[in-house]
């Protein structure tokens, strides 16, 4: 069915759920999409919306996933929390191990962030899933990624971070580079106060509806990093010891292209739609 909202507030978040009326009452779906309203003074918002032809995922445990359009991109919003490859197969759980070939999952409860938002954790190994390394764009590396979606090659990467770069919406101070408050999520992170950095007045983030949360990362046993950080896998080794990853940091303006992250480490997962 087709539902107008009116007298919305401009440049802000709403989240919306399919409703049913009977005479029972009122019933809410369970699959929420999100949208925002163009900005105050009539610069609009041209992203930060669900993908149209693809509002939420599932993975094969059954976890949904919100998706946003970017660009010419559809992105899961949301980090993976899948303990299975797509095909059954279980990824194990980590614990304190740390391999730079065999796949684990790496969950930290401690965290104050629930894992609905915060996601698991993954090395490279179970990133990929016995796929070689990819440079290309599309990757066409499945990976640890639900069917009809993919683990993005660096170059996809970049592709979102030179798009939201090239808006002015997205940008700090008229620098291109400064978009890490775009990508960053409204809550979790430290405090900073340091010009277009994550952590200062994070409410003022996400432009871009990308939602990026501070899940932190870890080496086994050894988790760091939980509000000051996020980092996410790509589908490309750098050299033949070292993948590229993206990094968003809470006193970081920019978005940092890291070549030299260990295979053995445990990051965020975000898939695109293929």
């Amino acid at each position: 069915f087709t539902s107008n909202i009116t007298g919305l507030t401009a440049g802000t978040t709403y989240y919306v759920r399919a409703y049913a009326t009977n005479s029972a009452g009122t019933a809410y779906g369970e699959t929420e999409v999100s949208f925002n309203t163009p900005t105050a003074g009539g610069g609009a918002v041209i992203d930060a919306k669900s993908c149209p032809a693809a509002p939420t995922v599932t993975d094969y445990d059954g976890n949904v996933y919100a998706t946003v359009q970017i660009g010419d991109q559809c992105w899961m919003r949301d980090n993976l929390r899948t303990t299975h490859y797509s095909d059954g197969t279980a990824i194990p759980a980590g614990g304190s191990s740390t391999s730079s070939t065999e796949p684990y999952y790496y969950d930290y409860s401690t965290q104050s962030l629930p894992l609905e938002t915060r996601g698991y954790l993954y090395n490279w190994p179970a990133a990929m899933h016995s796929a070689a390394s990819s440079s290309a764009n599309p990757s066409g590396v499945q990976g640890i990624c639900p069917a009809g979606w993919h683990l993005p090659s660096d170059a996809e990467w970049s592709q979102l971070t030179d798009y939201v770069g090239s808006q002015p919406e997205y940008t700090c101070g008229g620098n291109s580079s400064y978009i890490a408050k775009a990508l960053a999520s409204e809550t979790g992170w430290n405090s900073h106060g340091g010009d277009c950095v994550v952590g200062n007045d994070p409410t003022s983030n996400n432009a871009s509806g990308f939602s990026v949360v501070p899940a932190g990362r870890c080496y086994g046993s050894t988790f760091v990093y939980a509000g000051s950080d996020a980092r996410f896998w790509s589908s490309t080794q750098s050299n033949s010891s070292y993948v590229y990853s993206r990094y968003l940091y809470y006193f970081y303006a920019y978005v940092d292209r890291n070549n030299s992250s260990n295979k053995n480490g445990g990051y965020s997962v975000r898939c695109l739609r293929d």
